[in-house]
């Protein structure tokens, strides 16, 4: 059994609770522009996770604030490429400001999902990375074409989300189907002792798949995202 499961949680993204949030995770992902944020809440958020000891990630997404970067969008390269690389830049020159090291960087959304899917995506995304002069760790899903593809250039950390519910390939549930997002703190709970001492996930139609981990999301957006952050936090001491 691992005592602990790091956890991070996706912040600065115009909601009221990160100050609440951000004493009860070990790493954040601050949105930078594309889905949401600007360089005042970055500026805010990295300032939060310094008071806190919380280490800093940059959260980059499609440029796609209308839709929160959820939906799925078929980019020419070069339109992908100036999106992440505004985000990235905006990012890097306020964190150089607030003298914070970036620890990590994941991708949001849609992004995130389709770079974990389509190996052209993913190779597109880590191309412009690249570009970036990014030297963190990446947080991605295991054994997806993102992790596959980044590995070669940086550390992978396996991510897995607290507060979503698995289908049997070990792809999140739509966000349009019911029980997609789980809000029950219980169950939030177990499925986190099955990521942390089993390294494996109950999915939607109730099998158990094995998946590894070493950080697990909850997101900031889940109404109720605090009350679970307690009540893991509760459990664990």
């Amino acid at each position: 059994m691992s005592p602990y499961l790091e956890i991070n949680c996706d912040l600065g993204e115009g909601f009221s609770n990160d100050e609440e949030i951000m004493p009860l995770i070990d790493a954040c992902n601050i949105a930078c522009g594309g889905h949401a944020g600007n360089d005042k809440s970055i500026r805010k958020t990295i300032q939060l996770a310094k008071e806190q000891e919380v280490k800093i990630g940059v959260h980059p997404s499609f440029p796609d604030i209308l839709n929160f970067g959820r939906k799925r969008l078929d980019l020419p390269f070069s339109t992908l490429r100036q999106g992440i690389l505004l985000q990235l830049y905006l990012f890097k020159h306020i964190a150089d400001q607030e003298e914070v090291k970036i620890n990590h960087l994941k991708l949001h959304g849609a992004l995130y999902n389709m770079a974990a899917e389509d190996t052209e995506m993913a190779k597109s995304v880590i191309k412009i990375i690249k570009e970036a002069n990014f030297s963190g760790t990446i947080y991605a899903p295991a054994k997806s074409a993102l992790a596959a593809f980044a590995k070669s250039d940086y550390d992978i950390v396996e991510e897995v989300f607290l507060d979503r519910a698995y289908n049997t390939d070990l792809s999140l549930v739509s966000r349009d189907l019911k029980g997609a997002v789980y809000q029950d703190k219980e169950l939030v709970w177990e499925q986190y002792v099955r990521f942390k001492d089993h390294q494996s996930v109950k999915t939607i139609n109730g099998e158990v798949k094995v998946i590894k981990a070493k950080t697990a999301c909850i997101h900031g957006d889940t109404p109720n995202a605090v009350e679970q952050l307690k009540y893991i936090r509760e459990n664990l001491e």
